[in-house]
C-alpha cells in the first residue's frame, strides 16, 4: 500500500508541475521549431562535404568520397587565401574596433552637453543601421575609376595619377578595414556607453577629491568597471572568428575577381562555390595643470568627436548631392559634394517611371513588417520561460539556444534545406523565413531583459490572485518590457529591411518579388556585366541592360532605401539604447 501511494503521489506531484510549466513550454514551442528547422538541421548537411552529392540519388544515398573534396580544396592556394583573409581581417577587426569604441565612448561620456551627446551617439551609430549595399554604392562613389571622387579630385589636387581602385588588390586590406570600422564601430561604442553610464559617479567624485587626473580615472575606474562587458564582447567576437561579414567582401569589392587575393574569405569562397562557383606654489600648479588637462580633454573630445560625426555623414551627403547632381555634368565631373549642377531628374525617374522601384519597395515594407511582428512575437513567446528560474531543464534550453550562435551548418546545407525541401525559392516566403525570422541572440538579449528588469514580486503577487503564465505575459512581461521589445523590433526591421542575401540565394526568377536591397543589387550586377561584356552580348542584351537606372538614378534610389531609416530612427533610439543596455550590459 505504501508503495502504491507513493507511486500514485509521485505520479500526482509530475501531473501537477506538468500543469504548472506546459504552458509555458506551449510558448516556446514556435520558436523552437524554427530553431530547430533554421538553425540545427543544417548541420546534419555537413555530410555533404563527404559525399559527391548528385541529387537524382539524395543527398543520403550519394557516394561517400571521404576527404576527397578537402583534398582538393586544400591541394590549391585558395585554402590557404581565404583562411590567412579570414583570420587577419577579424583579428584586426576585433582589436580596431574594440579600441576605438572604448575610445570614443569614454570621449561622448565626458561630453557634458546632453544635446552634443545624443548628436554624437546617434551620428556614430547611424553607420551600422545601414545595409552593405548602400554602403557598397558609397564607397563606389570614393573609388570610381571613372567618376569616384578620389580619382576626380583628390589625386589630382596632390598631382597623383588615377587608379584603377577595383582592379589593385593591394589597396583593400586598408579600404576594407577602414569600412568596417566606420560602420561597426558604432554599436560596440553604444554598449560601452551603457556600461560606462551604469559606474557610480561617486566613485570619480572621489578620485577627484584624492586628487586623480582623467587619465587615472580612466585606467582606475572607468576601464575597470566595463571590463566585463569588454571580455563578453571580445569572446563573441573571437567565437566567430572563422565568420566574415559577407556583405563587406562581396558588396563594398562589387565582387570584382582583381580583388580575390585580398578580399576573398571563407564565407565568400562557400557562396561562389555554391552559386557561382568591433607646497601651496606646487599645489596650485598641480591644480592650474589638471584643469587644464582636464580643459584640453574635453575639448579634444569634442573636436575628435566632431571629427567622427563629420566622418560618418559625409559619405551620406554624397550620396544625396550624387542624386541631385545632373547626371552628364556627373559624368563629365565625377562625384562631388557640391554639385556643378542640381538636378532632380533621379528622382524624377524614380516617381514617373521607377513601377520596378514602388514594387519593390512595397515588397520590402511587407516582408519588413510581416517578418518583425513575427519575430517579436517569436523571441517574446521564447524568451519569457528561460527567464524563469525554475523552469525545468532551463540551462540545456538555454545552452541549445546559444550553442547555435557559435557552430552551424553552413551556406550550402541551409540552401538546400529551404529551397529544396521547405520550398520558399522565388516566393516571398524565401525573403521572411531563412536566418531572419529568430535570432539566439535576441532570445537572449530579451531573456536577460525580463529576468534582470521585472522583479520577482510582481510575478509572485500575480500568482497568488490566481493568474495563469499567458495572462502574465500579456498582462505584466509585454508591458514591462517595451524597451527590449522595441529593441529587438528594430533590430528585426532593419536586419529585414537592409536583407539581401536572401534575395540573393532564394530569388533567382521572380524578379516581381525582388525587395529594394535585392534590385539595387541587381542593378550592380548588370552594370558590371553591361561594362564586362560590352563587346560579347547581342545587341537585344545589350538593349536591355541600356535600360539599367543611370549613376544618378542608382544614387537616388539608394538615397531612398536608407530614408525610412533616417526618419524613423531618432524617435526610436531611447529604447533602442535601453534595451540595450539591460539586455547586454548585464547578461
Amino acid at each position: 500500500m505504501k508503495e502504491e501511494k507513493a507511486a500514485m503521489k509521485k505520479t500526482s506531484s509530475r501531473m501537477q508541475k506538468f500543469k504548472t510549466w506546459y504552458p509555458l513550454f506551449l510558448m516556446m514551442l514556435p520558436g523552437a521549431v524554427y530553431i530547430i528547422i533554421n538553425n540545427y538541421l543544417p548541420m546534419f548537411g555537413i555530410v555533404i562535404a563527404f559525399k559527391n552529392v548528385d541529387f537524382k540519388k539524395g543527398i543520403l544515398a550519394s557516394d561517400w568520397v571521404g576527404f576527397k573534396n578537402f583534398e582538393f580544396l586544400f591541394s590549391t592556394s585558395d585554402a590557404f587565401v581565404i583562411t590567412r583573409n579570414t583570420l587577419l581581417y577579424n583579428i584586426v577587426f576585433i582589436i580596431l574596433n574594440t579600441f576605438l569604441g572604448i575610445l570614443f565612448a569614454i570621449f561622448i561620456c565626458d561630453i557634458t552637453s546632453k544635446h552634443l551627446k545624443k548628436v554624437y551617439q546617434s551620428a556614430i551609430l547611424f553607420p551600422f543601421l545601414m545595409s552593405m549595399v548602400i554602403v557598397g554604392y558609397i564607397v563606389y562613389a570614393f573609388f570610381s575609376m571613372q567618376s569616384g571622387i578620389v580619382n576626380k579630385t583628390i589625386l589630382p589636387a596632390l598631382g597623383r595619377e588615377p587608379i584603377f581602385w577595383y582592379n589593385e588588390p593591394k589597396y583593400w586590406p586598408a579600404i576594407l578595414i577602414f569600412v568596417n570600422t566606420w560602420k561597426g564601430v558604432g554599436y560596440g561604442c553604444l554598449i560601452y556607453i551603457s556600461a560606462i553610464n551604469g559606474i557610480d559617479p561617486s566613485l570619480y567624485e572621489a578620485a577627484e577629491l584624492d586628487g586623480a587626473g582623467k587619465l587615472k580615472q580612466i585606467m582606475n575606474i572607468t576601464l575597470p568597471s566595463i571590463l566585463p562587458n569588454i571580455i563578453t564582447l571580445t569572446l563573441l567576437n573571437v567565437g566567430r572568428i572563422f565568420y566574415s561579414d559577407f556583405g563587406l567582401f562581396y558588396q563594398v569589392p562589387r565582387n570584382s575577381g582583381m580583388l580575390y587575393s585580398t578580399t576573398n574569405v571563407i564565407d565568400t569562397y562557400v557562396y561562389r562555390g555554391l552559386m557561382q562557383q568591433n607646497n601651496i606654489g606646487m599645489s596650485s600648479a598641480a591644480g592650474v595643470y589638471q584643469s587644464l588637462v582636464g580643459f584640453v580633454l574635453v575639448l579634444l573630445a569634442n573636436v575628435i568627436m566632431l571629427l567622427v560625426t563629420a566622418l560618418v555623414i559625409l559619405p551620406f551627403v554624397l550620396l544625396l548631392m550624387s542624386s541631385l547632381t545632373d547626371e552628364n555634368v556627373l559624368l563629365a565631373n565625377g562625384y562631388s559634394f557640391i554639385p556643378g549642377k542640381f538636378s532632380l531628374g533621379a528622382y524624377e525617374y524614380i516617381f514617373r517611371s521607377g513601377d520596378k522601384i514602388f514594387r519593390a519597395y512595397g515588397m520590402t515594407i511587407l516582408i519588413t513588417v510581416t517578418g518583425t511582428v513575427a519575430n517579436i512575437a517569436m523571441t517574446a513567446l521564447f524568451a519569457y520561460p528561460l527567464s524563469l528560474k525554475k523552469l525545468p531543464a532551463r540551462r540545456v534550453i538555454t545552452f541549445l539556444v546559444f550553442f547555435t550562435m557559435l557552430f552551424n551548418g553552413g551556406l550550402v546545407p541551409s540552401y538546400i534545406l529551404w529551397s529544396n525541401y521547405m520550398g520558399v525559392k522565388d516566393t516571398v516566403w524565401g525573403l521572411i523565413l531563412p536566418n531572419l525570422m529568430l535570432s539566439p541572440m535576441n532570445i537572449l538579449l530579451m531573456r536577460t531583459y525580463f529576468e534582470t528588469s521585472i522583479p520577482d514580486t510582481l510575478y509572485e503577487a500575480a500568482q497568488i490572485d490566481g493568474a495563469s503564465q499567458p495572462k502574465i505575459f500579456t498582462s505584466i512581461v509585454l508591458p514591462l518590457g517595451k524597451p527590449i521589445l522595441v529593441t529587438i523590433g528594430t533590430f528585426s526591421a532593419l536586419a529585414y529591411w537592409n536583407d539581401w542575401n536572401n534575395g540573393l540565394y532564394y530569388i533567382t526568377q521572380r524578379t516581381d518579388l525582388y525587395a529594394i536591397q535585392s534590385l539595387l543589387n541587381k542593378m550592380v550586377s548588370d552594370i558590371q556585366f553591361l561594362s564586362q561584356n560590352s563587346g560579347n552580348v547581342s545587341s537585344e542584351v545589350a538593349a536591355t541592360l541600356s535600360k539599367v537606372p543611370s549613376t544618378g538614378v542608382q544614387m537616388a534610389i539608394a538615397f531612398v532605401a536608407i530614408l525610412p531609416i533616417i526618419v524613423v530612427f531618432p524617435f526610436l533610439q531611447k529604447y533602442y539604447s535601453k534595451g540595450i543596455a539591460l539586455g547586454a550590459v548585464k547578461g
